[in-house]
């Protein structure tokens, strides 16, 4: 299960998420694995970051 930092979705940059959630993939997956946010996805977590972290996972 991989892990998206909280301080990542809040205060990173959509290129920045992006490209750490698809490492995560690429190093960890790619059979098996879940990417999830570090424990919740925080209130103050910037929408583009959450889409990023979605289209990294779909593969978009």
């Amino acid at each position: 299960m991989g892990d998206v930092p909280a301080s990542l979705l809040a205060f990173g940059v959509e290129d920045e998420v992006y490209g750490y959630c698809t490492n995560l993939i690429n190093n960890l997956g790619p059979n098996g694995f879940i990417l999830q946010s570090g424990c919740d996805i925080p209130a103050n977590a910037k929408l583009e970051n959450v889409k990023a972290m979605v289209a990294a996972a779909t593969g978009e």
